[in-house]
């Protein structure tokens, strides 16, 4: 029975671990907005904002009005604090002239740069300690895990 209940307990830390990471995200993530001076929606607005840039995507208030689930009014209002913070900018498609692109702003990135570096370094130093095939097995979790929460999001939360 004692075989048994390893594998069960090992799940059940795993699980209580990534609660712990999860907390500890939103705390450094509640720590930059007052540290930049950000309201938690405009930050969750600035990190649909850098995530799409990273992809190659940029993303439009539009796009940022289905991803945060708040009104195109209230999206305007966050996307213009975050610009005259310097957080953002706008441009303009170049093909499409109405269709208006949100980027990170350089002031927003040097701030994301000096609170997140010594983070990164962190991050990195802990992932140091692990060879290549236990980082594509963390990979491939993290990966599903993300996919399972995608998936699960959509079905668990009710339509405004």
């Amino acid at each position: 029975m004692e075989a048994d209940a390893a594998p069960d307990r090992l799940r059940e830390e795993i699980v209580e671990l990534m609660r712990e990471l999860g907390a500890g995200l939103q705390r450094v993530g509640d720590a930059f907005a007052a540290h930049a001076g950000l309201h938690p929606t405009d930050l969750a607005a600035l990190v649909q904002v850098m995530h799409a840039e990273a992809r190659g995507e940029p993303i439009t208030a539009g796009e940022l009005t289905v991803r945060l689930g708040i009104t195109s009014g209230a999206v305007t209002g966050v996307v213009d604090r975050l610009e005259r913070g310097g957080h953002l900018r706008r441009r303009r498609d170049d093909r499409d002239r109405r269709r208006v692109y949100l980027h990170y702003g350089d002031e927003g990135r040097r701030t994301a740069v000096a609170f997140f570096g010594p983070l990164g370094a962190l991050g990195n130093a802990v992932m140091d300690e692990f060879d290549d095939a236990e980082l594509r097995t963390v990979h491939r979790f993290l990966a599903r895990m993300g996919t399972a929460m995608g998936t699960y999001l959509p079905a668990a939360t009710p339509p405004p």
